[in-house]
């Protein structure tokens, strides 16, 4: 997915000029959107209609609730003329932004506004409110009405989250206030032109994005699963910031004094009290070998440790395993949260061959469960390398980029560690690499998709400069879409499963199309897929209803099982009370109380049919063997 000449082209943009968060000027805006517009698959320069979608999202994201502005002041900057938006196009090569100063102007008397409606709020007990609707209010009169009726939801929520008989209504609701007061300064103390990149970028499609360098250090720590830091786990509550879990083999849990329940009332002699909790992590982080002092309190005694941070790896984000008995050996199950790689050896695919090594010590591996349900994707060069574990050879995915290149990544190696039943289980939040994974092993038939009806449907593959802790902007960018090896876009679509075991996301609109300006689907021309196929012969099969050589998903021993396998599941499925009980509940069928007594979550009631479908894998396995001899 990193192309040479675009880590070239970055690598001499980011000499020529920088722009830090807090160095961002208005001609930043421009250089740093005709870097984006030069990789996009799509839209190549500032259209009107570019600039009405950013006017909308900066507005959204000031003001999601509804509780800041007026219907009047909305529509005044959602309603611009065809000749207001050109005009506002031709500002934006002059590095004049009219329309967002006048919007940025608006926004700060909101704040003001919102401030005094609150300073006359008072709240004595809790009482139940009817949720928010999605309109504006009209006047001043309603705007209080619904910036009351807001907090008090802010409450009862937070109130829930806390396992209290009784709670401070006073308490909640300044607690409720530092929450919004948090949102409101990204808006007052944040340079407004990030906040116009942002705005900017993220009107080019659904997964471009602009980002600050704590934002990016973040999703670093994600996809590398590795961070400095003294294992200390906290949550904010309204009650205070607790020690919620302390990170197994950290300095944390090597020192020992801290333990779970503390509440933390200092950090480096500086109070915590009435600051917000994003500020109280900024002061926790440091470099791996330098020093934090904590400051807690355990019921009425409090006490202080000083920890020395060190690098440390997210074990609970990593691959995991566990084996089920079966007739004479095991079914693995397998997590595989992400496709991670942190560039020092911590790798999904590398982890996952550890897994089966453990696993296999419990006995004879009759069948596996790979569990990606909530897999959002991660690095490409992770889902091809994954792929290659049950693949002997082939193309897994074919990559088309906004410049008409086409390329294909391909495992090579000729071996695979395991060629059993093997059960992928998704859902409509697995995306990304997880859909390439699912879509390529399906397409060899060497696996089965269960889960949800569909995937979350993301197949466009973007580039990105938040893995490079150095780079002067940080940006993801979509440059491309991807195809799997049968020639299928997953994109809105996602991968179609094989048998359906319907998840906690089936009643929800979860999906790359359910999300803002999404990227629309399209197919690879036969004189493109040719040239494929030209090159590497034998690897494409003609399609005589797309005459497009697409390479056919193959019909394996484990397909040809797949009618049989379905009905098996839907039967024990309909026959299932603690499933059928939790499909009502999802579906909102009837009330959580009515169904007092059924313990259907005290197993993974997917991962049990799961479970069940490699049995069947295995029995059908063996009758056909022995009808065979």
């Amino acid at each position: 997915m990193r192309r040479v000449a675009q880590w070239l082209l970055v690598l001499l943009l980011s000499l020529s000029w920088g722009c830090s968060a807090q160095e961002v000027t208005s001609s930043d805006v421009r250089r740093v959107m005709h870097e984006l517009f030069a990789y996009h698959v799509q839209s190549k320069e500032l259209t009107p209609e570019l600039y009405k979608r950013s006017v909308k999202i900066c507005i959204e994201q000031f003001d999601p609730n509804h509780v800041y502005l007026l219907e009047s002041e909305k529509e005044e900057f959602l309603s611009l003329s065809n000749e207001q938006l050109h005009d506002a196009v031709e500002g934006y090569y002059k590095d004049d932004f009219t329309v967002f100063d006048a919007m940025f102007t608006l926004f700060q008397k909101a704040q003001l506004r919102h401030k005094a409606i609150v300073n006359t709020l008072k709240y004595s007990s809790l009482e139940k409110v009817e949720m928010l609707n999605t309109n504006y209010a009209n006047n001043e009169r309603q705007l209080a009405s619904r910036v009351r009726q807001y907090y008090m939801l802010v409450m009862l929520k937070e109130a829930k989250r806390v396992n209290k008989k009784s709670h401070d209504a006073a308490r909640l609701f300044s607690y409720a206030k530092q929450k919004q007061l948090v949102h409101e300064e990204v808006f007052v103390t944040q340079n407004k032109y990030v906040v116009l990149l942002k705005a900017f970028a993220k009107s080019l499609d659904a997964h471009s994005g602009y980002y600050s360098p704590t934002e990016a250090a973040d999703i670093r720590k994600r996809l590398k699963k590795q961070f400095a830091g003294t294992g200390v786990v906290f949550k904010e509550t309204y009650l205070g910031i607790y020690v919620t879990e302390i990170m197994p083999k950290s300095p944390a849990a090597i020192d020992g004094s801290v333990q779970k329940g503390d509440r933390l009332v200092g950090v480096n002699g500086n109070s915590v009290e009435n600051k917000a909790f994003s500020q109280v992590m900024d002061k926790s982080r440091g470099e791996a070998g330098s020093k934090v002092r904590f400051e807690f309190e355990r019921g009425n005694k409090k006490y202080s440790t000083t920890l020395v941070r060190q690098d440390l790896i997210l074990e609970d984000a990593r691959v995991k395993v566990k084996t089920v008995p079966f007739s004479d050996g095991i079914i693995a199950v397998v997590t595989v949260p992400a496709f991670y790689d942190n560039g020092d050896g911590v790798s999904a695919t590398e982890d996952f061959k550890l897994a089966m090594r453990e696993a296999k010590l419990d006995g004879k591996l009759k069948g596996i469960v790979i569990d990606m349900r909530d897999n959002a994707g991660g690095f490409l060069s992770q889902a091809v390398k994954f792929s290659g574990l049950f693949i002997a050879k082939g193309i897994v995915v074919i990559s088309r980029y906004s410049d008409g290149e086409i390329r294909y990544s391909r495992d090579i190696d000729g071996r695979y560690i395991y060629d059993g039943p093997l059960i992928l289980l998704t859902s409509k939040a697995s995306a990304s690499c997880t859909e390439i994974v699912a879509q390529a092993l399906q397409d060899y038939g060497v696996a089965l998709v269960v889960g949800d009806k569909r995937t979350y449907g993301k197949g466009s593959m973007q580039y990105q400069t938040i893995t490079d802790q150095y780079a002067r902007a940080y940006y993801k960018v979509t440059v491309g879409r991807y195809y799997t090896a049968s020639g299928r876009s997953t994109q809105l679509d996602g991968v179609l499963a094989d048998i359906n075991i319907p998840t906690i996301y089936a009643p929800f609109n979860v999906g790359e199309k359910y999300l803002q300006y999404p990227i629309p689907p399209d197919h690879l021309s036969g004189d493109q897929i040719e040239t494929l196929s030209a090159m590497h012969a034998g690897s494409f099969k003609k399609s005589p209803r797309t005459a497009v050589p697409y390479l056919q998903p193959r019909e394996t021993i484990w397909r040809k099982m797949k009618p049989t396998l379905a009905k098996n599941s839907k039967e024990r499925l309909e026959n299932n009370r603690n499933y059928q009980n939790f499909l009502k509940r999802v579906y909102g069928k009837i009330p959580y109380s009515e169904l007092k007594g059924y313990n259907f979550g005290a197993n993974d009631l997917q991962i049990e049919e799961a479970i069940h479908i490699v049995q069947d894998m295995n029995m059908l396995y063996q009758s056909t063997t022995v009808t065979s001899e």
